[in-house]
């Protein structure tokens, strides 16, 4: 009864979102590092004590993006793989920040089992519609969001176990210091 109730509040959330598409947020300069930071605090109180989660970036990078959606972008994709992980012992979550020539790359990895090859074979909405859970849910949301931005996501695994859940920003969304930064 109880997954039931979230699945239709799941597909009520979906419903709201794309009713509010015409009223997008507006984007704002902001650290993207410092706004990770923030939110691996946030989430440390809503996850297993057994689970690290830490953030990796060389330095700050300032971005232009409607930061309340990206934060629940990001956030989606943690609470899932804080979930992948939730069943080990010692979990391990690493959200890592790269500035490669063009755009920004933000990867979260996590040591649970990873993506089965099925998942990995299809569409996140797909995926999304065959499941029907909380996860495949947070991902499409999280898929929708990152979209909307301009960038993409992409799904893998890494060896030897583990999910990875790769977000590319386009360089759009990138500041440059200025001289006097």
């Amino acid at each position: 009864m109880i997954n039931a109730e979230l699945k239709r509040l799941a597909h009520l959330l979906n419903d709201i979102q794309d009713i509010s598409n015409d009223a997008a947020e507006i984007a704002t300069d902001f650290d993207i590092v410092l706004l990770l930071c923030d939110l691996v605090t946030l989430v440390r109180y809503q996850i297993a004590k057994t689970i690290c989660l830490e953030v990796i970036a060389s330095r700050s990078f300032m971005v232009h993006l409607p930061e309340n959606t990206f934060r629940q972008a990001v956030l989606n994709l943690v609470l899932n793989a804080a979930e992948a992980c939730s069943e080990k012992k010692s979990g391990h979550i690493s959200i890592n920040i790269s500035k490669p020539k063009s755009g920004l790359i933000i990867q979260i990895f996590d040591n649970g089992a990873g993506f089965s090859k099925e998942f990995l074979a299809g569409s996140i909405a797909t995926l999304a519609a065959s499941q029907q859970d909380d996860a495949a849910t947070g991902l499409v949301m999280s898929e929708r969001f990152i979209k909307k931005m301009g960038g993409k996501i992409r799904l893998g695994n890494h060896f030897p176990y583990g999910a990875c859940v790769t977000v590319l920003l386009p360089e759009s969304c990138v500041r440059t210091p200025t001289a006097s930064s």
